[in-house]
């Protein structure tokens, strides 16, 4: 019998341990892909993604025929022969509205228009997934019908905007979460959206180092030197490397390392920042060098928002240990949208604070209604209005000198005017009458769903 119970013990053990680890594995990487995380580095990638969108469009539009028309630089045929067969294109669209009586000029010019368009709706984050979807198609359209004329720059534009199209973009920094049709909270969809996007980079930039280590020019500086010669790219005289080829050498290994040590340091925290700004250093160089500020800057825009925009949420109990209390006007959704932006980027935290202000804030007892922004320190120094304003943003910065700034006569008459006449944001959608009585339903910087009703309904003060 005591065999029996030995073995039974020896074979039930093994299986404990192989459960707790799988176990231990599964919370890891619930952890690592679907704990909520900040959709900020999705807003900071929409608006340098819809910037260069603009600037490209903008720089093409002298010569929009010469890329687009069917008797430009490369014909519609010669194309159309090139590309895949499915993929869409302009010829598509002038015939399907050829019968309507619109000719191949005016069609390149509605979709040019249209994407313009697209392109500042995005950029502005309003609508933002429609927005989104609607630049795709017409980026898609507009480079297959110029195929010849693309590179990398149009390649990566169109993945991040396929990114785009289901990440939470319109989450952060836009005119959604103004307009209360999107939260600013955090979410797991953020965290897998970005961790899809952390790794797509880190395939990239991993896999075109393994390539460029595997031929030899890589290794004797000839990669950059015939680069740095060549007529079309090179922006600077290097022809005196000639004498010195050991600069070139050590050029192009630094640049295996840092592109095959993208996949492997650019995810522990103690080498993240530094990997990432190496990276960012690394793609001004090619841009200072060849002159390749479209390609340069796209790159920099997805690893800059990737890597180095914070997207840990910040706890209320963290917040809270900084002493330092922001009491805003949680009726005005610029407000709420202001203050919650701020207690994302901010290294420091502080406690927000949108309704009850007299009765949750001892240095503020007795304020029945708050007429501009009040700031109250751990020592009990508060600040109103503009002062409230820029104190908050030095704090979470730690910048001190932001302050000076609400001396400027102009600021403190623009935050006048605004904090006058920001009740004409109303609720809105974001309000429900109940016994006749209006309720503010609404999510707090925190992500947290309140539904409260005001003390004085003349006040609307959260």
């Amino acid at each position: 019998m005591n065999r029996t119970i030995a073995h039974s013990a020896m074979v039930a053990t093994p299986r404990g341990e192989l459960k707790g680890r799988w176990a231990s594995i599964r919370s890891a990487a619930t952890r690592f892909l679907a704990t909520p995380a900040s959709p900020l580095p999705f807003g900071v990638l929409r608006i340098g993604l819809g910037l260069l969108l603009i600037a490209q469009t903008l720089a093409v539009a002298p010569n929009l025929f010469d890329f687009y028309g069917s008797l430009g630089l490369i014909q519609a045929p010669v194309v159309d022969a090139i590309v895949w067969p499915l993929t869409p294109r302009l010829s598509w669209v002038i015939a399907a509205l050829s019968p309507l009586g619109f000719d191949e000029p005016a069609v390149i010019r509605l979709a040019f228009v249209f994407h313009l368009l697209s392109a500042m709706a995005f950029l502005l984050g309003w609508r933002t997934r429609v927005a989104a979807v609607c630049l795709w198609i017409t980026n898609l359209t507009l480079m297959t019908t110029a195929a010849p004329h693309t590179y990398g720059f149009d390649m990566f534009v169109k993945i991040a905007l396929f990114y785009c199209m289901f990440a939470p973009i319109g989450s952060a920094l836009s005119f959604d979460v103004i307009a209360g049709r999107t939260s600013g909270a955090a979410s797991s969809g953020a965290r897998l959206s970005l961790r899809v996007l952390q790794a797509h980079l880190a395939v990239v930039y991993a896999a075109t180092g393994i390539e460029k280590a595997s031929g030899i020019q890589w290794w004797n500086g000839e990669a950059l030197w015939r680069t740095w010669m060549r007529a079309d790219l090179g922006t600077i005289d290097f022809s005196w490397v000639a004498w010195t080829p050991w600069i070139a050498a050590i050029g192009c290994w630094t640049t295996l390392v840092l592109e095959i040590g993208y996949a492997i340091f650019i995810w522990p925290k103690r080498t993240r920042t530094w990997w990432a700004l190496a990276i960012v250093a690394l793609h001004v160089g090619i841009v200072l060098t060849l002159g390749l500020v479209a390609f340069a800057c796209i790159m920099i825009v997805l690893t800059f928002s990737a890597w180095l925009v914070p997207y840990e949420p910040r706890s209320l109990r963290a917040a809270r240990q900084s002493g330092f209390t922001v009491a805003y006007d949680g009726s005005c959704r610029v407000c709420r949208s202001v203050v919650g932006l701020a207690l994302a980027v901010g290294r420091c935290g502080f406690t927000p604070v949108g309704r009850s202000h007299g009765r949750r804030i001892p240095a503020l007892a007795g304020l029945l209604d708050l007429d501009a922004m009040r700031t109250v320190t751990r020592d009990g120094r508060i600040s109103a209005g503009a002062d409230a304003f820029f104190s908050m943003w030095a704090h979470v910065f730690g910048w001190p000198w932001l302050q000076k700034l609400a001396r400027l006569s102009p600021v403190r008459a623009g935050y006048s005017l605004f904090a006058k006449h920001r009740r004409s944001f109303g609720c809105r959608s974001g309000c429900a009458r109940r016994n006749g009585v209006e309720i503010m339903i609404r999510r707090d910087v925190f992500g947290q769903t309140r539904a409260d009703r005001p003390a004085n309904p003349t006040s609307a003060l959260w």
